[in-house]
């Protein structure tokens, strides 16, 4: 048998496998979350309140969400036209602009501030939600949004600013999920039973209290041209931590900021780096 033969037969045997187990997964993942019994979410409850654990801030309970899916925008010359006092650098699925003149922000961020700042100087502005001022590397980190609800950590929507040693805005990168579809409604776990995943997990500690719970999503299954996103947990305790638990499953999902922040930042190294080269010959 022929070496390209053998090959064929290889890559039909691994995609016939990659479609097995998504559809397995798909499969899990159709089947609804099972609440806690009445009684296993009272002794729960009496367990947080014996460890002091303050959880008045939760949801009384969670109604039905749905699965997203999006495609990657491509960016336009006439989305950059629209653009002024920036120097753009249009890569197609994401632009690296840099400010004419640094933008002061002041020490104390407004949520008022910020959204007048990206309505005024941000493509798309009103769909990018805050996340961070990540001190460390002196960066302003934004999540696309979608019906309210954050979509966390995904390369392919999000925003972020790059301050200079007087935290001046001087450049930022951007990229934009579009053609976002909505599945069917889907009953997600209920806020108790998410925390006793925190708690089984070693994620919830005496005294601690939940400062904030909220429904957001989180990518499921990337394809070539699109993703598809999963109803995601974001449980923040005592305005310090941050968990991700996927609210079909109940399942903690991990997530860090620190890479997420350095892989966006080689991108986009890499795209100034170049477009100075092109600049200089």
């Amino acid at each position: 048998m022929k070496w390209g033969q053998i090959k064929t037969i290889f890559i039909i045997c691994f995609l016939v496998l990659d479609y097995f187990l998504l559809t397995q997964y798909l499969s899990k993942a159709n089947s609804e979350p099972q609440a806690l019994p009445d009684e296993e979410a009272a002794s729960f409850q009496d367990e947080l309140d014996a460890r002091n654990i303050n959880y008045e801030k939760i949801p009384s309970e969670a109604e039905k969400t749905t699965f997203i899916s999006a495609n990657q925008y491509q960016f336009t010359k006439k989305d950059i036209a629209s653009l002024n006092d920036q120097k753009v650098v249009n890569d197609g699925d994401i632009i690296v602009s840099t400010f004419e003149e640094p933008i002061s922000i002041p020490e104390e961020l407004s949520e008022e501030e910020l959204n007048n700042f990206l309505d005024q100087n941000i493509l798309f502005g009103d769909e990018y939600q805050f996340w961070s001022w990540n001190k460390d590397q002196n960066i302003l980190l934004f999540f696309q949004s979608y019906n309210d609800k954050t979509i966390y950590f995904n390369k392919a929507g999000m925003l972020m600013i790059f301050l200079n040693d007087n935290n001046e805005m001087e450049y930022y990168a951007q990229t934009r999920l579009s053609d976002i579809e909505i599945g069917e409604e889907r009953e997600v776990s209920q806020p108790l039973e998410t925390l006793e995943v925190l708690s089984n997990n070693d994620q919830l500690f005496t005294n601690d209290e939940i400062t904030k719970m909220k429904l957001g999503y989180q990518t499921l299954v990337p394809f070539e041209n699109g993703q598809v996103f999963v109803p995601t947990w974001e449980i923040s305790i005592n305005d310090e931590r941050t968990y991700f638990v996927n609210a079909i499953e109940a399942r903690s999902i991990s997530r860090d900021e620190e890479q997420f922040i350095k892989e966006i930042r080689d991108t986009v190294e890499t795209i100034r780096q170049r477009d100075t080269g092109s600049d200089e010959s």
